[in-house]
């Protein structure tokens, strides 16, 4: 399980290694949900931002073929949150 908050602050994005989700820190409501698919054996070491903040880089660990551990990302999704 990982964390880390977007750029602004204003968003927390968590993973329970089912699902990213995105919080708004100030409601603590989920804005929205993605499914991650991982493989058996996958599991999540830890999320981080690009350093421009427009890219979730997603680094993943797998217990049964290290040799396939691997990291994804995506374009951040157009979420704002409420501002602090």
């Amino acid at each position: 399980m990982s964390a880390t908050f977007n750029k602004a602050g204003t968003i927390l994005i968590a993973t329970d290694n089912d699902k990213l989700y995105f919080f708004d820190v100030v409601t603590h409501l989920i804005l929205e949900d993605f499914e991650l698919g991982l493989l058996p054996g996958e599991s999540i070491k830890k999320i981080r931002l690009s350093l421009d903040g427009q890219y979730l880089i997603v680094f993943l660990s797998n217990e049964l073929h290290e040799e396939s551990s691997k990291f994804y990302w995506m374009p951040m999704p157009a979420i704002t949150g409420t501002p602090l």
